[in-house]
C-alpha cells in the first residue's frame, strides 16, 4: 500500500507549526519573567508589568500575623513622603488577612491623630513611615511594620 503524496507533504509541515507554537511559547514566558516553576506567594506575583500593591499587602500580612497579639489595633498604609494617605485597598485586603486582629482605617495612623484613638501597630507598604509616635519593629522587602510608642 502506498500512502497519499499530500499526507507525506503535511505531516513534516504539521511538526513545524507545533515546534513554532512552543518555541513562541516558551519565548513569552521567559520574556514575562519568573517564577517559572515555583510556586507564587499570591495570585498577583504572577509575572507581570510593574508591581502591585496588592501583593505586597498580602505577602507583609502572612508575615506580621505572628507578629501582633490578638485583638491589637493594626492598620495598613502606603506612605507617601513618609505619610500616611487615605487609600483603603490596603486596608481591605489587611482586613481580610488578618480576622484576629482589629484593622482600623488609616487615619488611626495619621499625624493629627489624638494619641489615645491612634492604633496599636501600622504596616507601611514598600516606603518608611516618618511618625514620631511609632518604631520601627521589623522590615522586610515589601515593608515595615511600626508599634506605637
Amino acid at each position: 500500500m502506498r500512502s497519499d503524496p499530500g499526507e507525506r507533504t503535511s505531516r513534516p509541515l504539521l511538526y513545524f507549526f507545533i515546534a513554532a507554537l512552543t518555541i513562541a511559547v516558551c519565548v513569552i514566558q521567559y520574556l514575562r519573567g519568573g517564577p517559572y516553576f515555583a510556586r507564587a506567594a499570591t495570585v498577583f506575583s504572577h509575572p507581570r508589568k510593574g508591581q502591585i500593591d496588592a501583593a505586597d499587602t498580602i505577602v507583609l500580612c502572612q508575615r506580621v500575623v505572628k507578629m501582633l497579639p490578638r485583638g491589637a489595633s493594626v492598620t495598613c498604609v502606603r506612605p507617601v513622603e513618609g505619610v500616611t494617605r487615605s487609600e483603603y485597598s490596603n486596608f481591605l485586603i489587611a482586613a481580610g488577612m488578618l480576622p484576629r486582629q482589629n484593622v482600623v482605617p488609616p487615619e488611626y495612623a495619621g499625624l493629627m491623630t489624638p494619641p489615645e484613638q491612634m492604633c496599636d501597630y501600622v504596616i507601611a507598604i514598600r516606603d518608611p513611615l516618618d511618625h514620631p509616635r511609632y518604631k520601627l519593629v521589623a522590615e522586610w522587602p515589601e515593608g515595615r511594620l511600626y508599634h506605637r510608642q
